[in-house]
C-alpha cells in the first residue's frame, strides 16, 4: 500500500505503486503456480510535446514470483506539462 499525490494535491491510496511498469510477460516464472493478489497499477507515457499520460489499471500480482497481469483501464489522466 502506498500513496500517490497528483498535482491537484489530492492523495490517492494505491495497493501496488507502479507495479505495472507493465512488464506483462517479462520475468514470468514458467513453473510458478501463481497466487494472485489484486491491486492497482500505473503506466506513464511521455508525449512529444512535453506532456504525459498516466493510466491506472486493475492489476493482479503473483505474491510468489512477482509476475503482473494487467486488467482493464480504470482511468486516464492527460497532463499538458509532465510533472513526473
Amino acid at each position: 500500500v502506498g500513496t500517490l499525490e497528483y498535482p491537484d494535491k489530492i492523495q490517492h491510496t494505491v495497493v501496488f505503486y507502479y507495479i505495472c511498469e507493465l512488464m506483462e510477460d517479462e520475468g514470468i516464472e514458467p513453473y510458478c503456480d501463481h497466487t494472485f493478489v489484486s491491486g492497482t497499477g500505473y503506466d506513464h507515457t511521455k508525449t512529444s510535446d512535453g506532456g504525459c499520460i498516466m493510466r491506472e489499471f486493475k492489476c493482479q500480482r503473483c505474491s510468489k514470483c512477482g509476475y503482473v497481469k494487467r486488467g482493464e483501464e480504470i482511468s486516464r489522466h492527460i497532463y499538458v506539462t509532465c510533472p513526473h
